[in-house]
């Protein structure tokens, strides 16, 4: 199983994961064709035995002289998460960030393998990189050659990866394998980016694992305040029952004039912090809310100016929802596709909403998106 890259590629080049290549490469080729290739390869190299302080972090630069497919193995791992990373990362960060990340690896590794003479290979790194770009990209897929061409959730990636490394773990290294430094790696890529974005040294986004626990916690809620209805929370709402007819015998809760007065007052004010939180209350009373058109339409358009993609998403749907006519429908229609396609990549509600803009004539500019939009989506 190879990777060969992810929907999150670079937009520049990226001059430390090439450089980083580069050094790999010179120095394979330095172990194998320099007049002194013995004493670098044995300099580099973390000894398991004597080893020296550098080695911990030099080892990572070592691949195996025998053979072209160790180099080119990691190579091809490192490129298809590096470039992506360092965008998010910025270059100088990005470097600190793969240089510690193997350094830790290597420092580590001793404490928790046995006995072994030397350890070389950048894949303990490689697979810090990986599981950093599944926390700061979970839903991103990744393109996977196994027998075919797969597109993979990155979470999947990391998972799949790790548990095969996990079982090579507990059968022994006798294919020369080190599994403890993959599953190293793993652990310390993942816990940094989530780290950093708890911190937030890496400010958040739509995309990342911060986002998506925040919408498990949103749907809980959500269910939550479902389960106190009649019938439950999955139940039909139509069952008839005495408490379904005592629940719709109470004219005066006003909780929900009160979310939605909350909710426009914090729009006017100007606070989008208080937008969203005015927002998830609302929607834990009633998950199928909507204000006024106009009015639902600005809450969606400044969710979207503000960086919250995925409640404009949901402001738009239920726009189109509670007004099915509205004179703006080929415009939210739109708005809808574009963030699902380039900001949460969700592509199977990209495609649904596409399919509806397609059954309905088009201007011109329009079609020309809707074009791009759907190249993005099958590209």
């Amino acid at each position: 199983m190879i990777p060969l890259g992810t929907d999150r590629p670079s937009a520049v080049v990226p001059r430390v994961t090439v450089g980083i290549l580069a050094i790999n490469t010179l120095v394979w080729i330095a172990c194998i064709r320099s007049p002194w290739a013995d004493g670098i390869y044995r300099s580099l190299a973390l000894s398991g035995f004597d080893p020296h302080w550098w080695q911990y972090a030099t080892y990572q630069f070592v691949h195996d002289r025998g053979s072209l497919w160790h180099l080119l193995g990691n190579a091809i791992f490192f490129w298809a998460f590096g470039s992506a990373l360092e965008r998010r990362f910025g270059s100088l960060l990005f470097a600190t960030v793969y240089l510690a990340l193997g350094t830790a690896v290597g420092a580590l590794y001793p404490m928790v393998s046995g006995p072994f003479g030397m350890l070389i290979g950048a894949s303990g790194t490689v697979c810090a990189c990986a599981a950093a770009f599944a926390v700061l990209y979970p839903r991103a897929r990744v393109l996977l050659l196994f027998w075919g061409l797969w597109r993979v959730p990155a979470l999947w990636f990391v998972a799949i990866f790790a548990a095969l490394d996990f079982i090579g773990f507990t059968r022994g290294r006798g294919d020369g394998v080190a599994y403890e430094a993959h599953l190293l790696g793993f652990a310390l890529g993942g816990l940094s980016a989530f780290v950093m974005l708890w911190l937030k040294v890496l400010p958040r986004d739509d995309f990342d694992l911060f986002f998506i626990l925040r919408q498990w916690k949103r749907r809980a809620e959500m269910r939550a305040a479902l389960a106190d209805r009649p019938g439950g929370a999955f139940e039909s709402a139509s069952r008839d029952t005495a408490q379904r007819f005592t629940a719709a015998a109470k004219p005066t809760d006003e909780s929900i004039p009160r979310a939605r007065a909350d909710l426009s007052a914090a729009m006017q004010g100007g606070d989008w912090t208080k937008v969203v939180e005015r927002m998830h209350a609302l929607t834990a009373l009633t998950p199928l809310w909507s204000l006024a058109e106009p009015a639902q339409l600005q809450l969606a358009n400044g969710l979207h100016e503000h960086g919250q993609h995925g409640l404009a998403a949901d402001a738009y749907a239920n726009l189109l929802r509670v007004h099915p006519r509205s004179a703006q429908r080929e415009a939210v229609q739109l708005m809808l596709a574009t963030i699902c396609v380039r900001y949460l990549r969700d592509l199977d509600r990209a495609r649904a909403t596409i399919a509806l803009l397609r059954a309905s004539p088009l201007s011109v500019p329009s079609a020309e998106l809707l074009t791009q939009l759907e190249q993005e989506v099958n590209g």
